[in-house]
């Protein structure tokens, strides 16, 4: 029997576009009557995840716990906005806190070694990706230590990867083996690494995200639910009173509250990481209307800020020290493994890569 079937998706606040057919609930995050919790959901208080949570819980009636894990790199006070939400929402939540010493070890070989790990294109930033799926495993880790047989995530096909695929099953299956395949050819890459065989409690990290539990069922619900921006945060700010952290209207919150986001504008710049894909999802989006140009011309704007900008203003010295490095050392670092070619002056004498932010 296929996930995928008519009707139109249930849902209590959606704007019931059928962008996609609806799903078969009970096959893809069955009630388990021998657990405690159907479900848990990876929770990082951004409108996804939040709005995955809310309709798993108020409309398909499943038992969720949901789950974060404090990377010490969180904006200040946004694990409280979390609780608060995980409370208006009126599910349980658990926060994991690895040592933030590991995690800061992790964090900095990521960044520094980001054009090795890459194994996708170098155009694209892929430490989101890494994190995000280390996190997704951790998360895999602790649903067996509570026996909860289902995790599910607020990625969207975009996100995914898979935004040509069809709601064809097969497909999609095919899809997330190779999400898995790229993932485990990144795993091969850690393991060259100077840092990794030198440090045991990064490696016993490492180790541990890249060896999934298979008891545990992954499963990514917006790859068939509709996926409407403006509806969701509609949905959120009717049910629960959503707001956004930071002062933000709704209709401009579009990432969570990693401090790190502020430091790939920087990354950018020295030519580190690349950046199109973020804005080739945004304008993608837009194209489908499930964000409007209001979000598309926002990304341009800030872009065209960060490239106004002389490199010493984007450098975000405070994240740099908390991660161990001195001021320039990225940027000798990247002088070593150069994505985009060598760098040319800047106005007042320091120096600047080639090419677009």
């Amino acid at each position: 029997m296929s996930l995928v079937h008519e009707p139109t998706i249930h849902s209590a606040s959606h704007s019931g576009k059928s962008a996609a057919p609806a799903f078969d609930m009970d096959r893809l995050i069955p009630v388990a009557a021998q657990a405690e919790f159907d479900c848990l959901v990876m929770f990082s208080g951004g409108k996804d995840s939040t709005f995955l949570l809310y309709q798993l819980h108020h409309v398909y009636k499943r038992r969720v716990m949901a789950f974060s894990i404090d990377t010490g790199f969180e904006a200040k006070g946004f694990l409280d906005h979390v609780a608060d939400l995980a409370e208006k929402i009126d599910v349980p939540w658990t926060l994991l806190k690895p040592p933030k010493s590991t995690l800061a070890a992790f964090y900095r070989v990521l960044i520094a070694n980001t054009l090795k790990l890459n194994t996708y294109s170098k155009q694209d930033n892929i430490m989101c990706h890494i994190c995000g799926y280390v996190v997704q495993v951790l998360s895999r880790h602790y649903a067996v230590q509570r026996g909860i047989p289902v995790v599910a995530s607020g990625l969207n096909k975009d996100q995914l990867g898979m935004v040509r695929m069809s709601h064809d099953e097969v497909q999609l299956e095919i899809a997330l083996r190779m999400y898995e395949y790229r993932h485990h050819q990144t795993y091969a890459v850690w393991q060259t690494l100077s840092e990794y065989n030198e440090n045991p409690a990064l490696r016993a990290l490492i180790d541990r995200a890249y060896h999934s539990p298979g008891q545990v069922k992954m499963v990514y619900p917006f790859l068939f639910m509709p996926y409407d921006l403006k509806s969701i945060i509609k949905c959120l700010v009717n049910e629960i009173g959503w707001r956004p952290p930071n002062n933000l209207k709704p209709e401009e919150y579009i990432t969570s509250g990693c401090r790190l986001f502020r430091i790939l504008p920087y990354l950018m710049r020295i030519r580190l990481v690349g950046g199109i894909q973020e804005l080739n999802e945004i304008r993608d989006q837009v194209k489908r209307g499930e964000l409007n140009e209001h979000h598309y011309k926002k990304a341009i704007s800030l872009l065209a800020e960060y490239e106004a900008k002389t490199l010493e203003e984007l450098r975000p010295t405070d994240l740099l020290h908390e991660l161990g490095w001195q001021a320039d050392e990225l940027e000798k670092i990247q002088a070593r493994t150069p994505l985009f070619g060598h760098t040319r002056a800047e106005p007042g004498g320091s120096e600047r890569q080639r090419g677009e932010i």
